[in-house]
């Protein structure tokens, strides 16, 4: 059966069988909102993973990312939102 922890246990902590000395390409709980569009922008990912404390957390879209970040808030908001953790800008979305 796959899981959560399947998946954690498989890809995350052994890395990708083709290249173990490849990580796999997901996202921490507590990275910065920021660094996530950093990193999928980077990379050419429209969506990424989130693992907080070795569990699996949800998928974040950048497309999710920019609504959260542009949607309902002006100027004065966005280095706020920018600076949001993962794991918060899931619950508000209610991704978990």
């Amino acid at each position: 059966m796959i899981n959560s922890q399947n998946i954690y246990e498989k890809v995350l902590k052994k890395g990708i069988e083709t290249n173990p000395n490849e990580a796999p390409v997901c996202l921490q709980a507590v990275q910065l909102a920021c660094e996530a569009v950093t990193i999928m922008s980077n990379g050419g990912h429209d969506s990424l993973p989130v693992y907080g404390e070795g569990k699996y957390m949800g998928t974040i879209c950048l497309k999710d990312l920019n609504q959260f970040i542009y949607a309902s808030s002006g100027p004065q908001l966005l280095y706020h939102k920018l600076n949001f953790e993962l794991e918060s800008i899931l619950y508000i979305m209610n991704k978990t």
